[in-house]
């Protein structure tokens, strides 16, 4: 069976599910601001037309020469000035993600920090937690903690 038949195959037998993710995809779509700033949507539509018809050519990469390349809209009240991109150089100048944060000091280890959760351990210490908690599991024994007692620890 190959993975074309076996999605076919969930979609129909799971056709609520699938149209109920769709339906969210669909909001979430919505929800990160695709209908909401109208200039930037009419700027890509332009651009999509000048395509398709020929008036505008696809070019490498302004950066490196890369191919594929993103139209990159500096001014959207001027759709068919654009800057093409390949992905990483397009995601330099739109940013996605915040940097991680780093600044601090472990309160088990004195380590480097770094985000997880609700909690801040270094990347040692958050390792051995999420591996106790792992073997726990697999065990369906109680959580050890061991960030916090240092070895095989107090149940949870």
């Amino acid at each position: 069976m190959t993975n074309a038949e076996r999605q076919r195959a969930y979609r129909e037998h799971n056709l609520e599910i699938v149209r109920e993710r769709e339906r969210q995809r669909l909001r979430m779509r919505y929800a990160r601001g695709w209908r909401e700033d109208p200039e930037k949507k009419r700027a890509r539509n332009l651009l999509a037309d000048a395509i398709r018809h020929g008036r505008i050519q696809k070019q490498p990469c302004q950066e490196c020469g890369a191919w594929p390349a993103q139209a990159h809209h500096e001014d959207y009240a001027r759709p068919l000035d654009v800057e093409w991109l390949c992905r990483q150089h397009h995601e330099k100048k739109h940013p996605r993600r915040p940097a991680r944060r780093t600044s601090g000091i472990c309160s088990e280890c004195g380590g480097e920090l770094a985000l997880t959760q609700t909690r801040l351990y270094c990347r040692p210490c958050n390792a051995r937690r999420e591996r106790a908690r792992w073997l726990a599991r697999k065990s369906d024994g109680p959580v050890r903690d061991l960030a916090i007692t240092g070895k095989s620890g107090e149940n949870r």
